[in-house]
């Protein structure tokens, strides 16, 4: 599962490291056809849930809202691992959601 604020910041990191758009717009192109999306709109009432405990998340452990949407998503549709690159190795989230970073 993927959110779409996931792939917002794929993007950006791919075009902070050089990469052409035609390039950028593959790779994820790929990876979405692989994937299931999480869709973080304004439109619906689960989504609103998710807003909120992105919120909840954030106040409880510091995190950036950005990630806490990320982390929001995660917890939402029951995922027991997130992969970020900049959040603490190993943190339990919410005694559900393990933390890893995949560089280490």
């Amino acid at each position: 599962v993927v959110s779409t604020q996931v792939i917002n910041e794929s993007y950006y990191v791919f075009q902070r490291n050089g990469l052409s758009d035609v390039l950028i717009q593959k790779i994820i192109s790929e990876f979405l056809f692989s994937t299931n999306l999480t869709l973080i709109t304004e439109s619906t009432r689960s989504v609103l849930r998710t807003i909120r405990l992105a919120w909840d998340v954030k106040n409880r452990y510091k995190f950036s809202i950005w990630d806490s949407l990320i982390v929001a998503s995660a917890l939402e549709s029951g995922c027991a691992f997130l992969y970020p690159e900049d959040l603490q190795h190993r943190q339990l989230v919410e005694d559900k959601l393990q933390i890893i970073n995949p560089f280490l």
